[in-house]
């Protein structure tokens, strides 16, 4: 398991890597890649990320990423996170979560002190369509901030989508709501993550099957 501290709550995981998702008929039913270009027929040798490359996002400008309670919101103003490949090509594709960082985290106008984060498992990448792909990874979160406990919530599968049409910006990963459940008693029963990524390397990156 790893653990990452930070700012204030967010999950992610990584699956914070901007990519595009393209269909492809020549490789294997349902596997998945990362393509340095954007192939329609499929992505082979040296288009290939291969395993082991390491791919880095940060909060999509102009955005934040929130945390969200039945009685309260944080904002989290600067987050960033990172992970490296375990395969080159396979189903679904499994990656390691090596940074989950936030900063300049508020409830109101008071800054929160801490939060770690901590996944389970590695992160796994799956294209779903055309443009689009879903991450899924384990993991919890708990935070402290200035008037609440230091609560943990946690969740089995928080699902990240990846999309990126061609004709806007870099790609971008967001997850919107996906639900944490409480593990620390005296805290509310749940929470809700609101986030958006972009892609700062490698680029150009797409996720082809």
């Amino acid at each position: 398991m790893r653990q990452v501290k930070g700012c204030t709550g967010l999950a992610i995981v990584v699956a914070a890597f901007a990519i595009v998702a393209i269909p492809s008929s020549a490789m294997a039913e349902g596997s998945t890649a990362l393509c340095k270009e954007e192939v329609l027929n499929g992505c082979s040798g040296e288009q290939l990320y291969k395993a082991g490359t390491s791919v880095e996002a940060s909060l999509k400008p102009g955005t934040q990423a929130l945390v969200l309670t039945p009685e309260f919101t944080i904002k989290c103003g600067q987050a960033s996170v990172a992970m490296k490949t375990l395969q080159t090509l396979a189903t679904p594709l499994e990656a390691e979560v090596t940074l989950w960082k936030f900063s300049k985290c508020f409830l109101g106008t008071a800054e929160c002190s801490s939060v770690v984060a901590e996944t389970t498992g590695s992160l796994s990448l799956l294209r779903e369509a055309a443009y689009k792909a879903i991450a899924t990874v384990g993991m919890s979160i708990s935070y402290k901030c200035p008037t609440t406990l230091t609560c943990k919530y946690s969740t089995p599968a928080a699902e990240f989508q990846l999309i990126s049409p061609p004709i806007e910006e870099a790609a971008k990963l967001w997850a919107n709501e996906q639900l944490f459940a409480d593990e620390t008693l005296g805290c509310l029963k749940q929470m809700k993550l609101d986030v958006m990524y972009s892609v700062t390397a490698p680029t150009p990156i797409y996720v082809s099957t």
